[in-house]
């Protein structure tokens, strides 16, 4: 019997437009938390489904400097 590794799928990345745009939206809402306290939440969030992401890298696939983001993202931000 043969001894296979278990090999995790790659992470699925969507296209970031509709996500910026969710985001930018967002922020012009009133009472909305501001970028840092956004992007410190939706850190603990995905913390919490195990992916860990740098507040600078959040902070670039918000503001549209990354095209494609990983789907995690979106959900989370989405689910927020």
């Amino acid at each position: 019997m043969e001894n296979k590794a278990l090999v995790e799928p790659p992470a699925v990345k969507v296209f970031g437009a509709p996500f910026q745009n969710l985001y930018r939206g967002l922020l012009r809402t009133p009472r909305a938390p501001r970028q840092p306290e956004l992007i410190r939440v939706l850190s603990q969030s995905l913390e919490g489904q195990g992916l860990h992401y740098h507040p600078r890298t959040l902070k670039r696939q918000l503001l549209g400097s990354i095209e494609y983001i990983p789907e995690p993202l979106e959900k989370s931000l989405l689910h927020w």
